[in-house]
């Protein structure tokens, strides 16, 4: 199959396929990741599309605290030196849901905090990305936070959009898709849940802001 046959595949949204395209033609990603990526995009195309639409009708019981402190050692792998610190520290988070959406999407959102982290020499504390959460009116709230360089608010307001990449962002991470956040908040809406993202400034300096994404879904208790 060519980039043309790809281009010519129905999808709902016509720029997708061109996009692809695209960085196929730049080299930048292999046909194969390209034809994974456009399988991913048009299943979670139809989840983002349908807000009566939950996934699992068979759920799982999932202790997000559990799920953190296995994807974690992943994360820093591959992100050299960064620190995600608060595992630990988290409270059990149980909730139900799809296991491997859910971690797809906890996946996507620790990288991204931890891929777009400043450095130590900018933010003067070697943790790159801190973790916390809390039950509150029968609900699991997960947050992760680093400090990043402020985004413009145009940009800020479609980072859940597919295949956006801000112009502004300074990742290392060449290879990536822009389809990570809108995965994440896809997978979370269809496990009945709520992906609240925000930028907040820092009293100390202007360098950069304390960017936060807040999972929220129900909680269920451990008997269940």
């Amino acid at each position: 199959m060519m980039v043309r046959d790809l281009e010519k595949c129905p999808h709902p949204d016509a720029n997708v396929a061109a996009k692809l395209g695209e960085r196929l033609r730049k080299g930048s990603h292999s046909y194969e990741l390209m034809l994974h990526i456009w399988n991913r995009f048009s299943y979670f195309h139809r989840l983002s599309a349908d807000p009566g639409y939950r996934v699992a009708d068979l759920p799982q019981t999932i202790n997000l605290k559990e799920e953190i402190r296995r994807l974690q050692p992943l994360i820093e792998t591959r992100t050299g030196d960064k620190v995600i610190a608060g595992a630990d520290t988290l409270p059990e988070l149980i909730v139900l849901a799809d296991k491997a959406l859910l971690a797809n999407a906890l996946f996507n959102l620790l990288y991204n905090a931890t891929d777009y982290a400043l450095p130590p020499e900018i933010t003067g504390d070697s943790i790159s990305v801190r973790i916390s959460g809390q039950i509150h009116d029968g609900k699991a709230l997960l947050r992760i936070q680093n400090r990043s360089p402020r985004l413009p608010d145009e940009e800020f307001e479609a980072l859940c959009r597919p295949f956006y990449r801000a112009p502004s962002n300074r990742s290392q991470n060449r290879y990536g898709t822009g389809i990570g956040l809108f995965l994440a908040n896809a997978i979370v809406k269809a496990q009945g849940g709520e992906l609240i993202l925000t930028q907040e400034p820092c009293p100390e300096t202007d360098k950069f802001v304390f960017f936060t994404a807040t999972i929220t879904l129900d909680a269920v208790s451990k008997e269940k």
